[in-house]
């Protein structure tokens, strides 16, 4: 394949409640506010972990449409030191099990939905 230099940029995830997950993304995962907007059609947060480039887009439109395009039909992924850990601290940020924690093979893995169900993995590396 040739190099285009592609870079992940962001994952872009239209909610109900802006300030609802704003604060589990934030509470839950540690994400810092890089960025916010407001325009007449919506509000919008850009988070991201500390020293990441690849950020998160909260964007809630102010029109009353629900944010049916896209849907919880993505999974946001992020790789964890402690899997179990995490998965108690996201529960008690108001996130919800989905199935329990699996050997996969090259890794531990569970998968979540934030409070507004969008799906969430995590996975716990094993040693190389």
């Amino acid at each position: 394949m040739t190099d285009f230099g592609f870079a992940l940029h962001f994952i872009k995830l239209r909610v109900r409640d802006l300030v609802r997950m704003t604060a589990f993304y934030r509470e839950g995962f540690g994400l810092g506010i890089l960025d916010q907007l407001t325009v007449a059609e919506f509000d919008e947060k850009v988070l991201a972990l500390p020293g990441e480039k690849a950020a998160i887009i909260l964007i809630q439109y102010l029109d009353g449409r629900e944010p049916t395009e896209g849907g919880p039909h993505a999974t946001v992924g992020f790789d964890t030191r402690d899997i179990e850990a995490a998965h108690a601290h996201l529960l008690a940020c108001g996130g919800e099990a989905v199935g329990g924690i699996e050997d996969v093979g090259f890794a531990r893995a569970c998968f979540m939905r934030d409070p507004e169900g969008n799906q969430l993995e995590l996975l716990e590396m094993k040693a190389s």
